[in-house]
């Protein structure tokens, strides 16, 4: 019964350049526990004559927003940040006198983060602030499509629903019957309508007393839409039976058909035709220089479907890019998406990053200050990371004692996870946009799969008759083995379903992202705490990094008190 109104935005990669900032700021720099002493103090103040003050404080000041600093670090962090940055420099300068080489890794990252940061300069200097937008342009839009902005009649209701399956017995339509009634009458005999829905309704807003929001006028079946706008705010229902389920509703306010005025809807119209300006500015550019038609012919798509990590899928101004190329790319920037098929939707928007980056260069970008600044300081950071490998790392060791008292300390965190197998069938829906007819449709294609699979008692008659279905019905058709996985890692639906499984069982039919699907549960295996010798690698990892973290800690002490650390 909710009604949520959802905004198309035109994607935008510039998000996460942020993103990898805040990686390159927040990953193995100091915590407010690793900076403080022995006792518990904070490392001496600097000095202004210890180490020369960073260029990166004024630009800092200049650019608050350009590195988002206010919004990573809280007031009192803002200092050690500053801290940090002078001792990267200082070790990034060691790095550079001692004639130490950068590695391989080490330069292709700070190339792809100049590219993001030359992408991101020039759409905030050449897209972003060249995109004026008039109070007069706004208001001749708005008053010559004010039927757009038009918001029809609406109530605000309560609901509590208790559903019918398709496939209902006599006795569990009796059940349901019954149920319902009890409802009714606790509300007539003065219970809640909020504490009823709680304990009768099967809706999801059940947790919520029933509240289901505004329901606008045409997004009802009929029979709900004709009670509910006839109803007067207070006045409770009597029990409306559709296909269904049985319903009880409740109005609490109605709202008039109307236009909002034009400062209501100011805000976010601007900003809807501002991000359209933006987008067809960025895609005449792109237009400009390659052609609309190359960005798509680029991607070999027909590679997809059997795309290995080596597969070319991507050939664009004389380089080439395979899968497991793009996938580490993206790494950068966040997750990577869970299927080849993605790549599709994606590789346009890092071609947008790569001629963004190179108009960038060509207007000069490259040679501004503020460039010059923020990729030093990415460089100092990744050059002192590299310092500290090689000073520091190697020389912190565990010794057996240590890591048997760090396993025995800390023996609750080496477990074998909860995993377990399942074979899923996969059924894509082509689905109407009414949500009635959208219900009906997925509830008759849940029926005709549980029917077609009910006979299937085994993996191997499973697996058959997937097989078969596939054949039938082609590419909407998908059946894949899962492996012996953790929980989360097919996701939410997966887990539910699977967690009521035993091996040797099939699910019902359950909803999923593009249509349905069927689980037979092939394997399980409990959650288990690894032994010493089974954890004995990952105590030493584990402990390895805490004793590095530890020696560093120490180590940026020294630098900061203008003293010689023992690196040893």
């Amino acid at each position: 019964m909710k009604h949520f109104q959802k905004s198309l935005n035109p994607p935008n990669i510039h998000g996460y350049i942020p993103f990898l900032l805040l990686i390159l700021l927040t990953s193995c720099r100091s915590s407010p526990e690793e900076n403080k002493g022995k006792s518990g103090e904070k490392p001496p103040a600097l000095k202004q004559n210890l180490l020369p003050q960073p260029e990166y404080s004024s630009f800092w000041k200049q650019y608050p927003d350009f590195f988002g600093m206010d919004k990573w670090y809280e007031e009192d962090q803002k200092e050690r940040a500053k801290e940090d940055q002078l001792v990267e420099k200082e070790l990034a300068n060691r790095f550079r006198r001692e004639g130490l080489k950068s590695t391989p890794e080490t330069v292709e990252f700070l190339r792809i983060f100049e590219q993001a940061a030359l992408s991101n300069m020039f759409y905030e200097g050449e897209i972003r602030r060249t995109v004026q937008v008039s109070e007069e342009s706004l208001k001749s839009f708005y008053n010559a499509h004010t039927d757009k902005f038009l918001q029809k009649e609406e109530v605000d209701l309560g609901h509590i629903f208790v559903e019918i399956p398709p496939d209902s017995t006599p006795d569990q339509l009796a059940l349901k019957e019954k149920k319902i009634n009890h409802a009714l009458e606790d509300i007539e005999n003065g219970i809640s309508f909020e504490e009823t829905a709680k304990k009768y309704s099967e809706a999801e807003s059940a947790s919520q007393g029933g509240k289901a929001g505004r329901l606008p006028k045409g997004k009802a079946p009929q029979s709900i839409e004709q009670i509910a706008f006839s109803m007067k705010p207070g006045e409770t229902s009597p029990i409306i039976k559709t296909e269904h389920g049985y319903h009880i509703l409740k109005v609490y306010r109605h709202y008039p058909e109307r236009i909002p005025g034009f400062e209501e809807v100011k805000e976010k119209l601007e900003r809807q035709v501002r991000q359209n300006m933006e987008r067809e500015k960025i895609q005449s550019l792109i237009s400009a220089r390659v052609g609309a038609d190359q960005i798509v012919s680029s991607f070999h798509s027909e590679r997809l479907d059997n795309a290995a990590s080596g597969t070319i899928l991507v050939e664009w101004n004389g380089m080439k890019y395979s899968y497991n190329d793009l996938k580490q790319r993206a790494k950068r920037f966040g997750p990577p998406p869970p299927s080849p098929g993605e790549w599709k939707t994606l590789w346009p928007l890092f071609l947008q990053r790569e001629i963004l980056a190179l108009e960038a260069e060509k207007r000069g970008y490259r040679e501004e200050e503020a460039f010059k600044i923020m990729s030093r300081w990415v460089e100092n950071y990744l050059l002192c990371e590299q310092y500290l490998k090689i000073k520091i790392d190697p020389f912190v060791t565990v010794p057996e004692e240590e890591k048997k008292a760090f396993y025995t300390e800390n023996k609750g965190l080496y477990i074998e996870q909860e995993k377990s197998m399942g074979m899923v069938v996969e059924q894509d829906l082509e689905l109407s946009g009414n949500q009635v007819k959208r219900h009906r449709e997925i509830q008759e294609a849940k029926k005709l799969l549980a029917e077609r699979f009910q006979k299937a008692e085994t993996r191997e008659e499973f697996q058959r008759m997937a097989e078969e279905f596939k054949r039938e019905k082609g590419a909407l058709i998908h059946l894949y083995d899962t492996g012996l996985i953790i929980a989360a890692a097919k996701g939410r639906i997966y887990d539910t379903v699977m967690e009521h499984l035993k091996p040797g069982q099939k699910s019902e039919p359950v909803e999923c992202d593009q249509g349905i699907m069927m689980i037979f549960c092939v394997e399980k295996k409990p959650l288990r705490y690894l032994d010493y010798k089974e954890a004995k690698n990952l105590a030493e990892k584990d402990l390895l990094v805490k004793k590095r973290l530890l020696k560093r800690s120490e180590f940026r002490r020294m630098i900061l008190q203008k003293k010689d650390p023992a690196l040893s």
